[in-house]
């Protein structure tokens, strides 16, 4: 009896297991097949599936494969088979059926179709997101030719369109199509023909060409048809489908690898082809790194991912293999939606622990990687090693042939053409150990285990090897990381050395490894990924790689704006740089944006979908949280110590891209699902709390009764019963009002350093009579229904009467209003049946003092507008608020017109749509026109000094624009990037991101009338005194010339005078109606006339000594030949300056000056020259006596001419000296004696008194 109950209960509960394994499955069908079949594949029994409820079958089903039939609407039609998987792990699940139509398009010289089966074949295959292949049969459609196939929501399909072997004959090739289904869809298209393509390449270089059909997967090659060497370079030649796009990737060896895709274009031919130089090669270094998160618009991190466990420990066994996968971060992708994505060359390493080379335990093939996606770890031996992986810089494109072109066009991937090697930080390292014995230890690495509960992290609670990141301040020396393990005897780490282009190890040690008391171990991390390993008491040891980066940060109080103290209530901004993206996109898995968290306090930032969503690590706003201190805060310091950061979006599991398998690769997900997940650990923050103190604001102002508001970031700070304001640290706006004054406004900063009473100067201004108080609505009076308006208090009665409902009033200014600075009200809601709808003219007239300062939308002097004619108004003021915002016009509606206004105010908006005349011409039937800008404008998109954003199709004319503008987009005149189809006439000195449609001028064309002129009779100009067109200006008239100098046309504008130009050298004008016609100074119209050059005659003037010497008057460009040197007794001319060729543009002075000779004066004793004096001529001869040397000598003077000055010649002067005795032997026959005049005397008996030569010496004789 005992063993009888045992079995009932056995049978009692197989039963119960029995029911318990049945699944509740619903089936969606779709409208091409409303019905279904469904037979158990192991049985081969057909099932009762009941009667579907629009089209939606509920079954129990136990665990199992069962094979879908899916019916046409005619019941009888089967459109094809497909596998449903019923999991035993599951409660309920959901198929939704899709039914996709597929056929050729290609038709008989006599129109009929091409048939399936007959001129080509159809091959189909299916699979999940995963890369399972769904076992599917194709079925037929009830359109007759054509097939169908079935899927799942979410699955990829790979359709090939074959031709049959005559069409193959006759140069048809396959079809290939594939994608991924949230529809049912038609698979449809042309077999193309097939055509010769020649890629171009270095004879040392390579070339592949491929096909991709999953990601993750290695691309299908298509094999060359021949390679021809010509000289240093060489041709492949291929046979490529007509319209397919091919994946191409050409390397040499130490080059840049170039890589990307094409689209085959038979009709392109030769220029169709790619081309690659040698220069190719080395137009970026292939290990070339770019360390900066703002290369590649902001893309790149030089990161990388593998597909290791979350240890980044792989245990095998000897014989094992293992099929690794390394991918690129960022990945390199064309589009962040096609994910056309390239990975560079990889490069695996191996080492042993000790960081030396290791060939005994494991080997891997495709260690260099180029065409191959994925190497395979063998292990060959026991033992452990650690394996490095990098990858090399790369050059990414897709190219199309462009037929207008007739060239081939490049487009770079997304974030630019070039992308460095790895940082060599981020070298992935990860240990495989071979053989180990088996261990019970337990590491316990926990991290964020309460931010994570639930959270779709394939790690769990456990650190990531490669999404968990302990950072740490640049300042500090590492992270610090405990935790309590279990069974483990003593700890060891690995730090990596960073070299420059990767990092390496070199041994195990205690370094950096604490073990505490309570048994648990804190370790410091150091930049770069170390290694950890956990040894038990028997010597068997595991691995856990940590990753740890350095970052910046930023503490600032967002309530006052460069204070260092913090109080209860102010606002903490923390800001970091540094911090990576935890999971990056990648296709088919993760599609995440990142943010910086504190203690569950959020950023605050909507990355998803949006900018920063993928430029997480140089994105500020993803990098920052803010934090408020609660008013009531009490505590000395604030203190945050749980920052992580936060992955939000859609995609697989953290951690699933370790999941992908060799040969099915990924699909695109569109069934991703949203999650949340919390990574690694950010630097703890402390935060000093100063307790609040305050200061007493004097405000000084030589007018009495005023009113005061004083606000800080919208507070308003409220007077004790005194009157008396008190304030604590920050930046505080001051508002004082008094009725017959104007609004004045200011701002008082309380330092931190600030001591005492805060003193501010209210600087009251009388205002107009017609002013605005800020307060008063006067009604104005009407003239045939039209307002009309002649004050501010008018003007504000306006505004509220159309806000309060009269949207349709139509009023006219008849002066200038001065609305004080008072807040002001846009006339006209933000909304359509809100829209100002009347006309309002402003007839030339300025509203000045606009002011707006908040943080609404739609806000300018009118808000939203349609319907409406807004005409002859210039705003001066400011305007600060969100987006909408303008000076005149926030919002132009349907039909909402603005002619001949102007904005001079700052305007500031915190978001997008922001302009100086409009926010947004937003509908195609909106006209601008006649407009201009000069204010400062700031915003983020859609920003520009007329208007921040047009419709395509609106009208735009006439209008410039000359203020500042900033922001992230922006443009001069009309911003936005859509098409400026009807922008004719828009002006502007400078370009900035966007400038579509607009004319760039100098500002010489602005100051000079022709922007006037071109801008139509709106505008005028006063030459020389207006720096820029204004309505109701000087008119401005176009001049066109020529001249007898030139047969160019030339322009000019003027106001009517025309001028003498100065641009012919030697020239003057002489204005005619034409060759032949009259002269004439100035014209009335726009005119075309004949320019006759006349050579003008200069003076040339001759300067001797600074006094005029001569005179000639010669004509521009005759020949100059100067006049003879003037001579003057006793000096030297010095000569003509420099005498030009030919008379210049302009008279001529040559000087020139006397220079008074030097003479000599000789002193003669006989023949001997005893003294010589040098003398200006005209000077006085200076006097010299001679001694006589010989006894009895006496000197009597000189004998010679006598000059009272010195004459223009050297003087010769001989001594007269009387001897007292004078015997001569007249029989020597060796004397000889000459007199004066050079006769020899003979007679020496009859010698009379005088002067002779006797002997060659001088004597007188008595």
């Amino acid at each position: 009896m005992k063993k009888l109950l045992l079995s009932l209960a056995a049978v009692l509960a197989c039963c119960m297991s029995i029911q318990s394994a049945n699944v509740n499955v619903t089936v969606k069908m779709n409208t091409t097949s409303p019905w279904m079949a469904l037979v158990d594949k192991a049985t081969g029994d057909t099932l009762d599936v009941g009667e579907a409820v629009d089209r939606i079958y509920t079954l129990d089903l136990p665990a199992g494969v069962y094979v879908l039939s899916a019916y046409a609407k005619d019941s009888t039609t089967i459109n094809g088979t497909i596998e449903l998987n019923v999991s035993e792990d599951s409660v309920q699940q959901e198929f939704s059926i899709l039914t996709n139509t597929v056929y050729a398009t290609n038709k008989h010289e006599d129109k009929t179709n091409w048939e399936a089966g007959k001129d080509y074949t159809i091959s189909v295959d299916v699979s999940s997101r995963e890369g399972g292949r769904m076992v599917v049969t194709l079925g037929n459609s009830v359109t007759a030719g054509r097939k169908t196939f079935l899927a799942l929501v979410g699955n990829s399909y790979y359709v090939s369109l074959i031709p049959n072997e005559e069409h193959q004959a006759e140069g048809y090739m396959t079809n290939d199509r594939s994608g991924t289904l949230t529809a049912g869809i038609t698979v449809s298209g042309a077999i193309p023909m097939g055509g010769d393509y020649i890629a171009t390449i270095p004879a040392d270089a390579e070339m592949f060409i491929g096909k991709k059909f999953s990601h993750f997967t290695n691309f299908t090659k298509v094999e060359s048809v021949k390679t021809v060497i010509e000289g240093d370079m060489k041709k492949v030649h291929y046979r490529l489908a007509d319209n397919q796009v091919y994946n191409f990737r050409t390397w040499k060896p130490g080059g840049l690898t170039q890589a990307g895709y094409f689209t085959m274009d038979i009709d392109g031919g030769e220029n169709s082809y790619l081309k690659f130089s040698a220069s190719s090669y080395e137009a970026f270094g292939p290990k070339t790194i770019k360390h900066d998160v703002n290369w590649n618009g902001g893309y790149e991190t030089g990161n990388i991912l593998v597909n290791i466990n979350e240890r980044g420990h792989l245990q095998l066994k000897v014989g094992d293999t293992y099929d690794a996968l390394a991918m690129r971060s960022w990945q390199l992708t064309d589009t962040q939606t096609a994910n056309y994505f390239t990975e560079p060359d990889f490069h695996y390493t191996i080492i042993d622990l000790d960081g030396n080379p290791s060939t005994g335990v494991i080997e891997i093939d495709n260690a260099h990687s180029t065409t191959e996606t994925w190497s395979t770890i063998k292990a060959v031996g026991k033992g452990t090693a650690i394996v490095l992986v990098t990858y090399d810089a790369i050059a990414l494109n897709y190219y199309k042939y462009n037929a207008k072109a007739d060239s081939l066009t490049k487009t770079p991937y997304m974030g630019g053409e070039y992308w460095g090697a790895i940082w060599p930080e981020n070298t992935a390292a990860y240990v495989v150990s071979v053989g180990d014995d088996a261990t019970t230890m337990r590491p316990n690495m926990f991290i964020n285990e309460d931010y994570n509960e639930g959270a779709l992290k394939t790690a769990g609670k456990y650190v990531d090897a490669e999404h968990d990141v302990f950072y740490y301040l640049d300042t500090e020396e590492g992270a610090t990381y405990t935790f309590t393990s279990e069974g483990v005897d003593h700890i060891e780490i690995a730090y990596p050395t960073i070299g420059e282009q990767m990092a390496t190890y070199h041994g195990f040690t205690t370094e950096g490894v604490r073990k505490n008391d309570d048994g648990s171990y804190t370790l410091l991390l150091k930049e770069g990924r170390q290694i950890v390993k956990l040894t038990d008491a028997m010597g068997n040891s595991i691995y856990q790689v940590l990753t740890a980066k350095p970052c910046h940060r930023e503490i600032t109080n967002a309530s006052r704006e460069g204070s260092t103290i913090f109080q209860a209530g102010d606002k903490v901004k923390i800001q970091y740089s540094g911090l990576h993206h935890p999971a990056n996109k990648l296709a088919g898995i993760y599609n995440m944006s990142a943010y910086v968290t504190y203690n569950n306090i959020p950023n605050g930032s909507s990355l998803i979908l949006g900018a920063g969503q993928y430029t997480f690590a140089s994105a500020p706003t993803a990098q920052m949280v803010t934090v408020d201190i609660p008013a009531d805060y009490t505590a000395a310091e604030l203190v945050m110590d749980q920052g992580v950061v936060q992955v939000n979006g859609f995609g697989d599991p953290i951690g699933a891209h370790r999941d992908i398998r060799k040969n099915q690769g990924r699909s695109p997900n569109f069934t991703a699902i949203a999650h949340k997940t919390y990574f690694g650990q950010l630097p703890e923050v402390r935060i000093p709390i100063t307790e609040t103190k305050y200061f007493v604001i004097n405000l000084q102002s030589d007018v009495d009764s005023i009113q005061y508001t004083i606000t800080q970031e919208g507070d308003t700070l409220r007077p004790d019963a005194n009157g008396i304001y008190a304030a604590t640290y920050g930046t505080y706006i001051i508002k004082a009002s008094k009725p017959g004054y104007r609004c004045f406004r200011t701002t008082l900063t309380i330092a931190d350093d600030a001591e005492g009473e805060q003193t501010c100067i209210i600087e009251m201004v009388k205002a107009a009579d017609n002013a605005w108080d800020g307060t008063t609505l006067t009604e104005p009076r009407c003239e045939d229904d039209i307002y009309q308006i002649s004050s501010g208090a008018e003007l504000a009665w306006f505004a509220a009467k159309v806000n309060g409902g009269d949207y349709k009033l139509s009023a006219k200014l008849v002066s200038d209003i001065d609305l004080c600075g008072h807040d002001w009200t846009p006339i006209g809601g933000s909304k359509s049946n809100t829209a100002y709808q009347g006309t309002f003219t402003g007839d030339g007239h300025i509203i000045d003092g606009l002011y707006i300062n908040n943080t609404l939308t739609y806000q300018a002097l009118f808000g939203y507008t349609k319907d409406s004619h807004i005409s002859g108004i210039t705003v001066s003021g400011e305007v600060n608020a969100k987006q909408y915002v303008a000076g005149v016009v926030a919002f132009m509606g349907p039909k909402a017109t603005v002619d001949r206004c102007a904005n001079k105010a700052k305007v500031t908006g915190a978001s997008t749509y922001v302009g100086g005349v409009t926010g947004s011409v937003s509908q195609s039937t909106a006209t601008l026109t006649n407009s201009y800008n000069l204010g400062d404008i700031t915003g983020t998109t859609n920003c520009a000094g007329v208007a921040g954003y047009n419709h395509k199709s609106a009208v735009i004319e006439n209008v410039f624009s000359l203020g500042t503008i900033t922001g992230n987009k922006v443009a001069a005149c009309i911003g936005g990037t859509t098409a400026k189809d009807n922008a004719q006439n828009i002006f502007a000195i400078q370009e900035y991101d966007i400038f579509e449609g607009q004319t760039t001028v100098t500002d010489e064309q602005m100051l000079l009338g022709e922007v006037a002129y071109l801008l139509g009779e709106a505008f005028g100009q006063k030459i020389g005194t207006d720096t820029h067109p204004v309505f109701g200006g000087e008119r401005v008239y176009k001049v066109t010339y020529t001249t007898n100098l030139s047969a160019d046309v030339d322009s000019l504008y003027t106001n009517g005078a025309l001028p003498q130009f100065e641009d012919v050298e030697g020239h003057q004008t002489i204005w005619k109606t034409s060759l032949d016609g009259e002269e004439l100074t100035e014209v009335s119209a726009d005119s075309t006339l004949y320019v006759e050059y006349h050579k003008i005659t200069y003076a040339l003037t001759y300067v001797v000594d600074g006094e005029v010497y001569a005179t000639d008057s010669i004509e521009y460009g005759a020949a100059i030949t100067p006049i003879a040197e003037p001579v003057k007794e006793g000096y030297t001319f010095s000569g003509w300056s420099e005498v030009p060729e030919t008379m210049p543009a302009s008279d001529v002075t040559i000087s020139g000056t006397y220079t008074v000779n030097i003479y000599k004066v000789y002193y003669y004793v006989g023949d001997e020259l005893v003294h010589t004096a040098e003398v200006a001529y005209g000077e006085i001869i200076p006097e010299y006596v001679y001694e006589p040397t010989t006894e009895g000598d006496e000197f009597l003077g000189w004998i010679g001419d006598t000059y009272e000055t010195m004459p223009a010649h050297d003087v010769t002067y001989t001594a007269n000296i009387e001897s007292d005795v004078l015997q001569l032997t007249i029989h020597n026959s060796q004397l000889t004696i000459y007199d004066l005049s050079g006769r020899k005397v003979t007679d020496t008996k009859n010698l009379r008194g005088g002067v002779y030569i006797i002997n060659g010496m001088r004597y007188y004789l008595k």
